[in-house]
């Protein structure tokens, strides 16, 4: 969605190019489409989401086996674009005409709820639900959606880092690809030997370079939340050792080269990928490019592994970037609405959802729902995947801060990575930046009277 000001680019792959799951699942799962909207006597609940294109067949299939499933309400959705759905929502609450559930891919559910656009969703879930939330659920599914108290989101896929790397490459410079580097320092040696340039010092293909800071810094045991004390944590230590990583690894071809090979790479979407076309030989990713390998790029032999920590650092880390079902301030059908919630995500049978999950490709919401039978053998279609299904059971992942101007905080993150990785700050300068500028954004909201 456009609000998302911090996207790094990479989710808006997941609504446009990824969708081999749907085609891998075909034969195997019984989720299709057939009688749509033809219980007119039932209670209809209103449906938005962004899932077009490739999506739509297992979206519509996700709604026709939520009607079958009972005889009361009935789903009536609406594909919007991600231009619109922002103010849409938006406009329709205001209105008083509000939808009963919507996917959200913004990272700004905080935002929403401080505001009242958005109702909580824990009055609704029955002892057993928030049990089984809080007890089985994956760590980051436990702390995602939370505002003020409340659960105004539940998590309906959720993004993770890990690197994929080509077996190929490595042979050719005489390296073992059964053995990964087991920590960033080594990473960067095997990188060294993976690299490959022009005799103009022009770079032809990277052996490894990290992406952003929010998907670095939890490698380092950094941040920008505390969970226990509920205070930002910008100006640390180990935020700073993240940035001086990201400008180091750049130093050592030259700002500038690096710049220069990133704008000459394709557009990421579909076919396109850089690592698909040997522009790299690791890179880490999130775990829609195991649907995107396999359809576009299936005689690509390629592996995945945990990104390594720096020695002292936290293992399994990973930023992750959350999809949530919300529902809005004024829904008519808030019952019905959330019948389908805790259908589609698991929280009230996770066996049941892993139905959903390997035809959208998504991670889901438990370790049940992973365990299930049917998600297993989706599993063996794509191995990989694990390695994301092992980096989720992990307390080591960060979520964007919950906090009621969590739009503009990551968009100041993203601003400080670009002024690293592009050498127009130094690390120290960059740091301070972001702290002065939060800091002034608070002292306007609170002159305000807002409520952080």
């Amino acid at each position: 969605m456009a609000a998302d000001g911090f996207d790094p680019g990479r989710r808006k792959a997941i609504r446009t190019v990824v969708g081999a799951a749907a085609s891998v699942a075909a034969a195997g799962f019984v989720l299709q489409p057939t009688s749509f909207f033809f219980h007119t006597k039932r209670r209809k609940v209103r449906f938005w989401h962004e899932l077009g294109g490739i999506w739509m067949e297992p979206m519509m299939a996700t709604l026709e086996a939520f009607n079958r499933s009972q005889d009361t309400y009935e789903m009536e959705p609406l594909l919007m674009s991600d231009t619109e759905a922002d103010s849409k929502l938006m406009l329709s609450t205001v209105g008083g005409d509000p939808p009963d559930v919507v996917l959200v891919w913004s990272q700004i559910t905080s935002v929403w709820a401080q505001s009242g656009l958005i109702q909580p969703l824990d009055p609704f879930m029955s002892t057993d639900e928030m049990r089984r939330l809080k007890e089985t659920a994956y760590p980051v599914i436990r702390k995602s959606g939370w505002y003020n108290g409340h659960l105004y989101g539940i998590v309906e896929g959720f993004d993770l880092w890990v690197c994929y790397y080509r077996p190929d490459h490595f042979r050719e410079a005489g390296l073992n690809p059964d053995h990964f580097p087991e920590t960033l320092e080594d990473l960067l040696d095997v990188a060294e030997k993976l690299h490959k340039v022009e005799k103009g010092g022009d770079i032809s293909r990277l052996g490894f370079l990290p992406k952003d800071f929010q998907t670095v810094a939890p490698l380092f045991g950094g941040g920008f939340f505390d969970e226990k004390t509920g205070k930002l944590t910008l100006n640390t230590p180990e935020n700073l050792k993240a940035l001086h990583f990201l400008a180091d690894t750049r130093k050592r071809f030259g700002f500038d080269k690096v710049v220069k090979f990133e704008s000459g790479l394709a557009s990421d979407d579909g076919a396109s990928w850089s690592f698909m076309h040997d522009k790299y030989s690791i890179i880490a990713d999130g775990e829609w490019r195991v649907e995107q390998l396999h359809r576009y790029a299936p005689q690509i032999e390629y592996r995945t592994a945990t990104v390594p920590p720096p020695r002292g650092g936290k293992p399994k880390a990973s930023f992750s970037m959350t999809n949530f079902l919300v529902m809005p301030k004024g829904a008519r059908e808030p019952k019905g609405g959330w019948e389908f919630i805790r259908f589609w995500s698991g929280i009230h049978d996770p066996i049941r959802a892993a139905e959903f999950y390997p035809i959208f490709g998504w991670m889901p919401l438990s370790p049940l729902t992973a365990e299930a039978p049917v998600y297993q053998k989706w599993l063996k279609e794509v191995p990989q995947y694990r390695t994301f299904l092992d980096v989720a059971a992990s307390d080591n992942i960060c979520i964007t801060p919950p906090v009621p101007y969590q739009t503009y905080l990551m968009d100041q993150v993203q601003k400080t990575n670009d002024y690293v990785t592009r050498g127009t700050k130094t690390p120290e300068d960059a740091i301070v930046w972001l702290e002065t500028e939060v800091a002034h954004e608070l002292k306007r909201r609170k002159d305000l009277g807002y409520v952080d």
